[in-house]
């Protein structure tokens, strides 16, 4: 596989991981924690076929895994 093949694979398991995580969780309140529109999270907890920023995902993940990244 290439670089760029094993980067984007990455980032899909990220989100992934990151959907998972929000299911339970209200979305104006990890919006607040995290400094992200309340649109955005709703947007990377539905599934669906949209960019995000490597930035938001790293913001998330922090808020919900409490991982430094």
């Amino acid at each position: 596989m290439t670089k760029v093949t094993n980067i984007r694979d990455a980032i899909a398991d990220q989100i992934a991981r990151v959907r998972e995580a929000l299911k339970d969780r209200v979305h104006s309140k990890v919006a607040d924690a995290t400094g992200l529109h309340v649109n955005t999270v709703r947007n990377i907890a539905k599934d669906g076929d949209q960019k995000f920023s490597l930035t938001t995902i790293e913001k998330l993940e922090k808020y919900l895994f409490g991982e430094k990244v």
